[in-house]
């Protein structure tokens, strides 16, 4: 998944309009790998995502991949009582939230993350497989890469 990112991350432009501004594809990939290494190696799980629209959701989307696990993409636009119910149903582990979506996200009954409590990664220029921005593989490990304050 980050490959996929880092190749639209070598074209120039913008990625991503929100209410918040223009984002562009590095901006997505840095965040995107900040929330793989927030979740860690997810495979064979189920994180939920309640966001609004916006850059936001299309990076976390990405990290939920890239850490292995399947997204659950939830709508704020359904009522808490149908959020909790897609969340039991697909027996979520976590369910990564916007702000302003966070107390919808506690109906659920699962442990909730704020994706704006997730730190950055301290190095943006490495994605989760390795591969630097000018296209370099790097022999990494994760802890090498990844520092969560």
């Amino acid at each position: 998944m980050s490959a996929l990112l880092d190749r639209f991350a070598r074209a120039a432009g913008r990625a991503v309009i929100d209410e918040r501004g223009e984002h562009a594809y590095d901006e997505l990939r840095a965040r995107a790998a900040s929330v793989a290494a927030y979740l860690g190696d997810r495979r064979g799980k189920r994180v939920a995502l309640l966001a609004s629209p916006g850059a936001e959701l299309v990076s976390a989307l990405f990290g939920i991949f890239s850490s292995g696990a399947c997204a659950l993409v939830l709508s704020p636009l359904h009522p808490a009582a149908e959020t909790a119910y897609f969340a039991g149903d697909a027996d979520v582990d976590l369910v990564l939230v916007t702000a302003d979506q966070h107390d919808r996200a506690r109906a659920a009954g699962k442990p909730v993350a704020d994706l704006a409590s997730i730190p950055a990664a301290t190095r943006p220029d490495v994605a989760v497989d390795g591969i630097t921005r000018d296209g370099q593989t790097v022999p990494i490990l994760r802890e090498d890469v990844w520092q969560l304050t």
